[in-house]
């Protein structure tokens, strides 16, 4: 390939930060017009180079050439500038304003001085939110949205920019099928009427062969490989990922279960939920499937206490509790990975050590004091338990990737020794190599006789760890599926309620 096709080089780039060394002599080019899938493991080096081409970073060494020019980003801008748009996976939005006003956060906001131009805010945001079939409105605030769907306005506003290079970094993550479909058919339309050139990153390796011209492989901060799509497989790209061969689908164990942990009965929540009913028992992992929006991960919010609800009754091993608020929650021994681990799990700017022992403080203190030496012994027990990759306990949970942060996350709530344990997309946005120890380290948790809640948006993940699925569609539970009865078809069925149209007929 000559230079003049190439929009972006990078040539022999380095970054380092304290005790790692993010990315160690990369060089690689894109071709204009290219969709270039990058691919690695967490702590790869993925988001660092990302955050290069976006000017948050500088690299310590080497450059990067854009359309044949040496660029130094000193900011965002300098990228924005640069027809460089960048949807970062854990971008936080502005939850506290309207989708329209984060529409346009930026530069040139539309104005008749001295004053916005709502009217046109407005409009236009409704017309980009119908890209996407979104009904919610340009004035609702983004703090109401679901995940997936402030995912799809940062999405909606980066393409607004009418960039020349694209970045989507697990865009997909919390998306519906209907939505990813129609975010390929955006990418498509982009690269073969406008030429624009995209990088893209996901560790869905089905969708990287679905949408990708070529695959680029990062390790430990260090070039692997490149191939074209069509002469590599997802078999192919695992192994350039971890140096080896990926068994996930064997973690699944048979074991007996105990007694009753958690007993819900009549949660509703208005059309949300409607008389939702379940228990989950000491050694078993239950999960939960359907569709966006069916309700999943309202149950579990619901049983913490994070949403308002009509009614709900719950009881741990038997004995009624009443539950408002988290904290309450963990008194009475259930805890919970959100799928938001942005906003709700970690806590960016401490270090893993004050990550892990943030629920359990009494655990670690001397009346008013923490005490240093357990803390220390406290985060090590769960940084060998969990295989955490790390520098030492002081280092930042924002230095750590995706995998590990959800280990620490996952730590955090172990410490507070709970009888129940609410997983909502455990999985979500991580690596397949982080993504099978996770699995692993549930099934164990299980095999000691802990209960587990399992919400995926994955099927084969769901059906890979449960000992039994239920289903749920608009709110409702339409089926519950033991081991042996467990397919995607199945599945798909009760989610789409479609057996109770066979059971009528």
């Amino acid at each position: 390939m000559g230079n003049n096709d190439i929009w972006i080089e990078f040539n022999n780039i380095t970054k380092e930060f304290p005790g790692v060394k993010a990315l160690d002599g990369v060089s690689f080019g894109i071709k204009k017009g290219e969709v270039l899938a990058l691919c690695g493991e967490n702590g790869a080096g993925k988001s660092t180079l990302i955050n290069i081409c976006s000017g948050l970073y500088k690299p310590d060494g080497g450059k990067v050439v854009v359309k044949g020019e040496e660029v130094h980003f000193r900011s965002a801008r300098d990228a924005e500038d640069a027809k460089i748009a960048t949807v970062h996976q854990e971008i936080p939005a502005c939850l506290n304003m309207t989708i329209a006003e984060n529409m346009f956060l930026g530069p040139k906001p539309p104005s008749k001085m001295p004053l916005l131009d709502r009217k046109y805010m407005n409009e236009h945001t409704r017309e980009r939110l119908e890209v996407f079939g979104l009904t919610c409105s340009p004035g609702d605030k983004m703090g109401r949205l679901t995940l997936a769907e402030q995912s799809l306005i940062n999405i909606l506003k980066a393409l607004d920019s009418e960039p020349e290079f694209l970045i989507l970094d697990e865009p997909t993550s919390s998306l519906a099928d209907a939505q990813k479909d129609i975010l390929f058919a955006q990418i498509r339309k982009l690269r073969e009427g406008s030429g624009v050139t995209v990088l893209y990153v996901s560790h869905r390796l089905e969708e990287v062969m679905e949408i990708a011209d070529r695959v680029v492989v990062l390790k430990d901060g260090q070039f692997v490989n490149s191939k074209p799509i069509s002469e590599t497989s997802m078999d192919d790209i695992v192994r350039m990922m971890v140096g080896r061969d990926v068994e996930v689908a064997n973690v699944y164990t048979e074991r007996s279960v105990g007694d009753v942990a958690m007993k819900v009965t009549g949660l509703n929540r208005g059309r949300i939920l409607r008389d939702v009913n379940f228990e989950v028992r000491r050694g078993e992992i239950l999960g939960f499937s359907g569709f966006q929006g069916s309700g999943r991960t309202e149950i579990l919010r619901a049983i913490v206490g994070l949403d308002k609800v009509n009614s709900i009754n719950v009881e741990i091993e038997g004995k009624p509790v009443r539950i408002h608020r988290p904290e309450q929650a963990v008194q009475h021994g259930i805890a919970m990975i959100s799928e938001n681990r942005r906003d709700e799990g970690v806590i960016p700017n401490f270090d893993v050590e004050k990550n892990i022992i943030a629920s359990s403080l009494k655990r670690v203190s001397n009346g008013l004091f923490i005490n240093r030496s357990k803390t220390r012994e406290q985060t090590q027990r769960y940084v060998d338990m969990m295989s955490i990759k790390l520098s030492s306990g002081k280092q930042l949970m924002m230095n750590l990737s995706g995998g590990n942060q959800q280990k620490v996350i996952i730590g955090r709530w172990l410490m507070s020794d709970p009888i129940v344990l609410l997983c909502d997309e455990p999985t979500r946005g991580i690596d397949v190599g982080a993504k099978s120890e996770i699995h692993s380290i549930l099934m164990e948790l299980a095999n000691q006789g802990m209960a587990i809640v399992v919400v995926s948006s994955e099927l084969p993940e769901i059906m890979t760890i449960s000992d039994r699925i239920l289903v749920m569609c608009e709110g409702r539970m339409t089926g519950e599926l033991k081991r042996k009865e467990f397919s995607e078809e199945a599945i798909v069925a009760l989610a789409s309620d479609l057996s109770i149209g066979a059971r009528a007929s």
